[in-house]
């Protein structure tokens, strides 16, 4: 029987820090695995442990010691098929930033700064609040290690979001086809950076742009034929 070859996915972290505010001592942790099916993170004080697969077969597992205790009530996960995401809780307030993410020093080829979400210690309180993902889009996760894909209602699609936004795609409604293309838009909209409204935005404008064109070469063909008929 063959063994099955365990992978370590992809980290991207970022943190916060205050010592008077306890909810802007945060860790933001991206787990990045294309295709997983059935994603789990838990968290306890101490430490994550992550497991899914993608639907090419592969096993992923990671369990990592945090550098300090972190308050895992506080902590929120939600997760796509292609990210899980979490704002976790540091369990003291402190003002200095935490040196790593792991408790023992040792260099993970997998673990990378979120540069996207990043801001310097003495910088920090002037930076802008980076996007939270999926949880701006409603996908807020409950406890540690449940699910928290909520706010797919049939009213547009996360969050409320209005599909009328997109200009003729809003015509998609809130079946499949709508909730594929949301889903897309909140994942490209995570990579770049942007919030899903002005993402949306660019999407659109860069749609109509498209069909002005498909239009403008339409009419310029129509007119060559009818000067070659004539």
């Amino acid at each position: 029987m063959p063994t099955t070859t365990i992978n370590n996915p992809e980290v991207l972290w970022a943190q916060r820090s205050n010592k008077d505010v306890p909810e802007k001592n945060i860790i933001y942790l991206t787990i990045a695995v294309e295709n997983t099916i059935s994603p789990k993170l838990e968290l306890t004080a101490d430490e994550l442990h992550y497991h899914s697969k993608n639907k090419e077969g592969k096993e992923f597992d990671l369990k990592l010691p945090f550098y300090e205790k972190i308050d895992p009530e506080n902590s929120k996960i939600a997760h796509n098929d292609r990210h899980t995401y979490a704002v976790i809780r540091k369990a003291t307030p402190a003002e200095e930033y935490w040196p790593r993410l792991t408790k023992e020093k040792v260099k993970y080829f997998f673990i990378k700064t979120d540069f996207d979400k990043w801001a310097d210690e003495d910088e920090q309180e002037e930076a802008p609040e980076p996007s939270n993902d999926a949880f701006d889009l409603g996908g807020m996760g409950g406890m540690p290690g449940m699910p928290g894909m909520g706010g797919m209602g049939g009213m547009g699609g996360p969050g409320g979001f209005d599909l009328s936004s997109l200009g003729g795609l809003g015509g998609l409604g809130g079946g499949d086809s709508a909730s594929e293309l949301l889903e897309s838009l909140k994942n490209d909209a995570a990579l770049s950076g942007k919030s899903l409204d002005d993402f949306a935005k660019q999407y659109s404008a860069g749609a109509d742009k498209e069909e002005e064109e498909d239009e403008d070469d339409a009419e310029e063909v129509n007119t060559v034929k009818n000067d070659a008929l004539s």
